[in-house]
C-alpha cells in the first residue's frame, strides 16, 4: 500500500472520499476484534471539500459521540493517535448527490444501540440515529435499507479506489 504525507495528498482529497481510522485505544481494539481484513480500523468517515472565496476547507464528516457532524480534517489528523487510510471516490459525478445527503443527515444523533448490537450481529440501517459506517454508507450510496456494514467492509462496496495510508506526522 502506498503511504503519503497528508500535505502531499490534501489537494487530491475530495468530497465523498472514504477515510478509515485506526486508533491504539482499548475501545478501538475491541471493535477491531471482528475485523479480518488487511486494514485495521474501528472508525470511518467521509470527506467534504468546501471551496470559498479565500480558501478551501476540507472536512472529515463522521458520526461520533455527538452525532453526524463535520470536523476540520487537518485538526482531526493533528489530534489523532493512530493510522488513517484514504480511499478516493471513483466516480466524481456522485459529488453533488453526496453533498446533498450530507446536508440532509447533518446533526443526526449517534446510534448507540447499533454500536452495541454490532458486537453481536449486523442490525438494519436506521437513519434517525447512525454509527460511523452507517452514515458513510447512507450519504455516499443514498441507500437507507439493508444491514449496517462495519467500517472495514465499506471498501467492498466498490465505490472507492485503492487506499493510501496518510502519514500524519513525518518522523524527525
Amino acid at each position: 500500500m502506498e503511504r503519503k504525507v497528508y500535505e502531499e495528498v490534501r489537494d487530491q482529497i475530495n468530497t465523498g472520499d472514504l477515510l478509515l481510522w485506526h486508533t491504539y485505544c482499548l475501545e478501538s481494539q475491541i471493535i477491531e476484534l471482528k475485523n479480518n481484513t488487511s486494514i485495521k480500523c474501528s472508525h470511518s468517515s467521509v470527506t467534504l471539500r468546501l471551496e470559498g472565496l479565500r480558501t478551501d476547507w476540507l472536512f472529515d464528516y463522521g458520526s461520533l459521540e455527538n452525532g453526524f457532524e463535520p470536523h476540520l480534517l487537518s485538526k482531526r489528523l493533528a489530534d489523532h493517535d493512530g493510522r488513517v487510510y484514504w480511499f478516493p471516490l471513483k466516480d466524481s459525478s456522485k459529488i453533488a448527490d453526496i453533498e446533498e445527503q450530507i446536508r440532509k443527515y447533518d446533526g443526526t444523533p449517534y446510534g448507540w444501540k447499533d454500536l452495541v448490537a454490532m458486537a453481536f450481529y449486523s442490525p438494519d440501517k436506521e437513519p434517525s440515529e447512525m454509527i460511523c459506517s452507517e452514515a458513510v454508507d447512507i450519504v455516499v450510496t443514498g441507500n437507507v435499507t439493508g444491514k449496517i456494514l462495519a467500517p472495514w467492509d465499506l471498501p467492498s462496496l466498490g465505490l472507492w479506489g485503492e487506499p493510501v495510508e496518510i502519514i500524519i506526522k513525518e518522523a524527525a
